[in-house]
């Protein structure tokens, strides 16, 4: 197997906003050659509609480039909203899959825990070459230590 994961970030944080700029590759060489990530990779888009590494035709791979833009809203306190824009090619021969659109909220619960996290995820994907339009909302819990 010769499929490889890549992953570069970057970004400044200004008056308790973050600004995030990302590029991440799955490679595969071939329909056989494929990262399979049956809980879906989670710099994708919460549509997850890119659990296995995408093949059309003699173009393999997955590279998205996207944008986040994060921050607290003060009144709600101890929420925080989160905007990511996804642009999705192949890895051989550009060929454009489509874009994507993710936000969330999510609200740390301290006065149980502060490790208890509750939040809202919506994703919408506008299909190019790989897929269709997708739509997908979502509530989840989360502890983390």
């Amino acid at each position: 197997m010769n499929a490889n994961y890549s992953l570069t970030e970057f970004g400044p944080e200004w008056r308790g906003v973050g600004f995030k700029a990302g590029y991440a590759l799955l490679q595969g060489h071939s329909s056989t050659n494929e990262i399979t990530t049956p809980l879906a990779n989670p710099f994708n888009g919460f549509t997850e509609l890119f659990a296995n590494t995408p093949n059309v035709g003699t173009s393999h791979g997955l590279e998205a480039l996207y944008g986040t833009v994060s921050s607290a809203i003060r009144p709600l306190g101890g929420t925080t909203e989160t905007m990511t824009f996804y642009d999705y090619h192949s890895e051989s021969n550009r060929i454009h899959y489509g874009r994507a659109l993710d936000w969330q909220l999510a609200y740390k619960i301290k006065r149980i825990s502060p490790h208890w996290e509750v939040g809202s995820r919506f994703g919408c994907y506008w299909a190019d070459q790989l897929y269709t339009n997708a739509l997908r909302v979502s509530g989840y819990t989360q502890w983390t230590l």
